[in-house]
């Protein structure tokens, strides 16, 4: 449970105090010598300045106000000590609010301290490159473009906002259960058509935190998931907005909602989008789902098979036989060989965009490292960004030249994945453990782009088959492949993590049961 520390109170609001003195006293120095001598670089130590005061105030203000929530949450959270899903206000409510429903807010604010540190740097890079001609100076002068980025970012998000509204999720019971529905309805501002429907997406997300200091990372890995495609004319009015019903089957062996530990916890998160004239509508909820007293009984807690050597093996509610529908645009080749076998082809150059941005990224880094090798920067700076150059060049060729090839029949499959003509590789069918695709964790939790398809031995042998496919697709190929190949059908989501060590976390027996 949560508990309010006054200790970390003050340690924070001490830690705050010396940004806040020492920004300010710069900023009233700095700002009287430029008064007085107009030049630039006062200015740019009075808006640096500055900033550290903002931070050194939010610091200090997020202590005080962080300890009298947090105070607060412990109450609400020791009168209901058996009832998580009332831990929350929104939850408590009968609704779950959008997690966007602040991201504008952190966007200008990121943008805005982003544009107080590049905007100083920028002005005074450019003067010196017009005198100079020196292309050194291009580089601090670029990091205005990060501001300038996340200025438009801040802007479209405000506009999502205002275009839909205070979105929120109506929960039709609390909590959700295993085994149970999830039903609910979606309100917002609607005032657009959706001329290939709203797509709704269920996910069980494992969110992990690891490392420590300024090395940790966060990443999410989906358990499960499902989704749903709903045509537009179930958009429905209120007498206040616009309603989207949403149902979804929860499987009975699901793992419950876990916020104990902030290192790693289970969410289970609604994300609804829909392509739509203008800015497209793109939301994300958080939902409930836990075991009641009622739906405990006979029903053990879901496992790993093989719980005490875990690997990134799913749990068993992920796994999925269910036929996987051919998706709607694939540029995957699939045709029959002249001896009759089937087979899969991967051409080059299948994403133009994604790749096209991946050049002009590389040509930019490759600027970069030549600016770096012919200025007097330590020559360490060019060998390091020269490395990550040859991995970015490596990246460009294989997205415009990299094939693959998949052929099944005659009792073998057959691959080949490469940039030039290579010789296939073989596997009898009898070797083949399983085929699946694969997915690295997500640093955010409402789209992955990026699944490929793997296979595994049964001498415990790994193969990349191919790349670069999306979710639906890589499902829909596995699918084929298990046919052909006569395994049986799996076609859940493999994780492919390195952070993911033991099996997810649970909630005591007993808790949560009222």
């Amino acid at each position: 449970m949560t508990k309010a520390s006054k200790g970390a109170s003050v340690f924070l609001a001490l830690f705050a105090l010396p940004f806040l003195g020492f920004g300010l006293f710069g900023f009233v120095a700095f700002l009287r010598q430029a008064g007085q001598s107009g030049r630039g670089n006062n200015i740019f130590g009075a808006l640096l300045s500055l900033v550290f005061a903002f931070i050194g105030g939010g610091l200090f203000v997020a202590s005080i106000w962080g300890y009298f929530k947090l105070k607060e949450q412990a109450a609400i959270e020791q009168s209901h000590p058996d009832s998580p899903w009332l831990w929350r206000q929104d939850w408590a409510a009968g609704r779950a609010d959008s997690l966007n429903r602040n991201s504008a807010i952190g966007w200008w604010i990121m943008a805005g301290f982003c544009n107080l540190v590049t905007i100083p740097i920028t002005l005074a890079s450019l003067p010196r490159f017009q005198e100079t001609s020196d292309p050194k100076f291009l580089i601090p002068a670029g990091f205005g473009i990060i501001g300038i980025i996340l200025l438009v970012v801040a802007v479209r998000a405000t506009l999502r906002r205002q275009r839909f509204g205070k979105t929120y999720l109506e929960l039709q019971s609390l909590p959700f259960t295993p085994g149970g529905r999830m039903r609910g309805a979606i309100h917002l501002r609607w005032n657009t058509s959706a001329e290939h429907g709203i797509k709704f997406r269920l996910s069980c997300m494992r969110k992990i935190t690891s490392g420590n200091g300024n090395n940790r990372s966060t990443s999410q890995v989906a358990l499960w998931e499902k989704e749903q495609t709903v045509p537009a004319s179930t958009v429905l009015p209120s007498p206040f907005d616009t309603v989207i019903p949403v149902e979804f089957a929860i499987p009975s062996d699901a793992y419950e909602s876990n916020h104990e530990s902030s290192n790693d916890q289970i969410l289970w998160l609604l994300h609804v989008e829909a392509d739509v004239p203008g800015i497209d509508y793109a939301d994300s909820f958080e939902v409930p789902v836990f075991h009641t007293a009622s739906s405990r009984a006979g029903t053990d807690r879901p496992h790993f098979a093989g719980e005490e050597s875990f690997s990134n093996t799913a749990p068993a509610f992920q796994s999925d036989d269910s036929d996987v529908a051919a998706p709607a645009h694939t540029k995957i080749v699939i045709s029959t060989t002249p001896e009759g076998h089937t087979e899969f082809y991967w051409p080059a150059f299948r994403h133009p965009s994604a790749t096209l941005f991946l050049l002009a990224f590389t040509i930019a880094w490759t600027g970069i490292v030549y600016v770096l090798w012919h200025s007097k920067a330590p020559f360490f700076f060019a060998i390091f960004f020269g490395f990550f150059d040859l991995l970015l060049i490596y990246g460009v060729l294989s997205s415009l030249f990299g094939t693959a090839r998949v052929v099944i029949g005659n009792g073998k499959l057959a691959w080949r994945r490469s940039i030039l003509p290579a010789r296939l590789q073989e596997v009898a069918f009898g070797e083949i453990d399983r085929i699946l695709p694969v997915t690295p964790p997500q640093q955010n939790a409402i789209k992955n782009t990026s699944y490929s398809i793997r296979l595994w031995t049964k001498g415990k042998k790994k193969v990349l088959l191919a790349d670069s496919m999306g979710r639906d697709e890589s499902r829909w190929i596995v699918a084929q492949m298990e046919a052909l190949a006569g395994l049986k059908r799996d076609t859940h989501i493999e994780l492919d993590s390195l952070y993911v060590s033991g099996a997810p976390p649970q909630r005591a027996r007993g808790s949560a049961a009222n």
